[in-house]
This record gives C-alpha cells, sequence and structure tokens, in this order.
C-alpha cells in the first residue's frame, strides 16, 4: 500500500511540475527572452497565416510524440523486466527495490516535460513572428517549405521578419539584423550531408540542407546587396565553392 501511495504522489508532482514550472537547465538568448515577455496573440487576422498557426499548431504535439515514444518503448520494457526478479520484494513496504521501481519512470516524464516546454516555447515564438511579419516575409516563409521534410514542413530553421533572420537550433532561437550581417562561418558534415550555419558570436549552429543554405544566402542578398558584398563567409576549404547564389 506504501508503495502504491509513492508512485501516485510521484505521478502528481511530475504533472504539477510538467504544467507549472519551466526546467530551469535550459539556457535562454536575449531573443527567446524576448518572446519570453510578448504575448502571443490567440488568432491572426489574416486568414493564411491563421491557417498555416493552426496547422503549425497541430504538428508539434506529433513531434513531441515521435520525440519521446523510441525511448519510452526501452524505458518501459526496462520497467517490466527490472521488478520481475523482485517481485515479492516490490510487495513489502519501504524496500530499497521499491523505490528504485517508483523512480524508474522519472526520465521519462523529463524527456517529455523538456520537449513540451520547448514546443510550447517555440510556437508562440513563431506566432509571433507571423503576427508581426510583412507580406513579403510571410511569402518568404511559404516558399521555404519545399526545402523541408514533410514532418518538418512548418518548422524552418530560419525565418524572416522585419530586417531580422530569427534562427532556430530546436533548444535556441536567436536573431540579428541582416544590416548588422559582417560574417557567416559555414561548415560541412559529410557524413550527414549536412551544413552548419554560425552567425556573429552564436553559441549554437544551425543545421541546414545545401538546398536551405542557398535558399538562405540568396534571400541575405536580395535583401541587403550592399551587405552581402562586404559580407565574410567563412568556410572549412571550399565547402561553397559548388554553390551558385543565382
Amino acid at each position: 500500500m506504501g508503495l502504491i501511495f509513492w508512485f501516485l504522489f510521484l505521478i502528481v508532482i511530475a504533472f504539477t511540475v510538467l504544467f507549472v514550472v519551466p526546467p530551469i537547465w535550459i539556457f535562454k538568448t536575449p531573443t527567446q527572452r524576448y518572446f519570453d515577455k510578448k504575448k502571443a496573440p490567440k488568432t491572426l487576422i489574416n486568414p493564411e497565416r491563421e491557417a498555416y498557426r493552426v496547422t503549425l499548431k497541430s504538428v508539434l504535439p506529433k513531434l513531441i510524440f515521435l520525440g519521446t515514444r523510441t525511448i519510452g518503448i526501452i524505458w518501459g520494457i526496462f520497467w517490466v523486466i527490472f521488478p520481475l526478479p523482485h517481485f515479492e520484494d516490490l510487495l513489502e513496504p519501504y524496500t530499497l527495490i521499491g523505490y528504485v521501481f517508483i523512480l524508474l519512470p522519472l526520465p521519462i516524464f523529463l524527456v517529455y516535460y523538456t520537449l513540451s516546454y520547448l514546443a510550447q516555447r517555440d510556437l508562440k515564438s513563431r506566432t509571433i513572428l507571423l503576427d508581426e511579419m510583412s507580406d513579403r516575409d510571410f511569402k518568404t516563409l511559404r516558399a521555404t517549405e519545399p526545402l523541408l521534410k514533410e514532418k518538418q514542413k512548418y518548422l524552418p530553421p530560419f525565418i524572416f521578419c522585419k530586417r531580422r533572420i530569427y534562427l532556430f537550433s530546436g533548444i535556441q532561437t536567436f536573431s540579428v539584423a541582416i544590416s548588422n550581417l559582417k560574417r557567416i562561418k559555414v561548415f560541412y558534415n559529410a557524413r550527414n550531408d549536412i551544413y552548419g550555419l554560425y552567425i556573429r558570436c552564436s553559441i549554437t549552429a544551425v543545421a541546414l540542407t545545401k538546398e536551405q543554405l542557398i535558399f538562405l544566402l540568396r534571400e541575405i542578398r536580395l535583401r541587403s546587396p550592399k551587405g552581402f558584398e562586404s559580407m565574410t563567409i567563412d568556410k572549412w576549404g571550399s565547402i561553397l565553392s559548388n554553390i551558385t547564389i543565382s
């Protein structure tokens, strides 16, 4: 009976933390703190943007589920197999093995808790940008859809809004004014065929495909031709030598 009580108590605490306390271990950039202070609109006046927001809102829970499903299955199997040799001990109150059994689900709660927080924060940031961006920015946003996988169609790693670039790494969001772009650092992961992008002195890189990188650089040049010509693009070897930005 005592074991059941502590298990239910743990479940209640876990869900309370999940919905009340933000994860303190996640670092916030100045851009993210800006979004946290703002209130995201519940609906958008523009019908096309509202439809985009609704679709975006429906996509994020699916990604959270996919992110926790694998670790949940593995940990769930372990949670079932682990107590079988100690079943008699579990029936005894206040045993060490009983408390270990209670703590086994915690990693699943922790993963789901963190992913849920990041997803809700990401949704809020993107909704605010949808509300604030110009028609040209929204057109650019829609143009990124063919460059993304189906599950990430509404989650581009970069968004142009009000002469700024907002970069989404999945954990952090940071931005820079296009006019302030002086140096972009690009590196290439041949194993995964992915380009990494550092802008300014950010502590986070954004992973891009070759097509996404070309699109991003081309859009920067369209919005700031003079700035792009004077910009320094650092690269390892001749990474960008075969990329034509027309």
